[in-house]
């Protein structure tokens, strides 16, 4: 669990933006709680470790975390990694 300053809890909502972009898809999930550059670095790196996330970006300001899906990617498993970090995934 990270230990951000403002905020204990995170709330990552479900799959919601695919776009496919020079042959990856992107896809984007709603985050919302992130409130500093820890937050935003912990999303990133927990979704990075999962098999098939590339370039995960996580925007505090938009509540976005952006990914790119050069394989296949198990949003369950996804969520666990996030989940494992100390967010809370709905």
């Amino acid at each position: 669990m990270i230990d951000c300053p403002v905020q204990e809890f995170y709330h990552i909502n479900d799959l919601q933006i695919s776009q496919r972009q020079g042959g990856l898809i992107v896809k984007k999930l709603n985050v919302t709680g992130m409130h500093c550059g820890r937050c935003k670095a912990a999303v990133e790196e927990a979704a990075g470790k999962v098999p098939g996330v590339r370039s995960p970006v996580a925007d505090p300001a938009a509540g976005l975390l952006s990914y790119e899906e050069s394989a296949p990617v198990d949003r369950e498993e996804l969520k666990k990694a996030i989940q494992d970090t100390g967010f809370d995934v709905e």
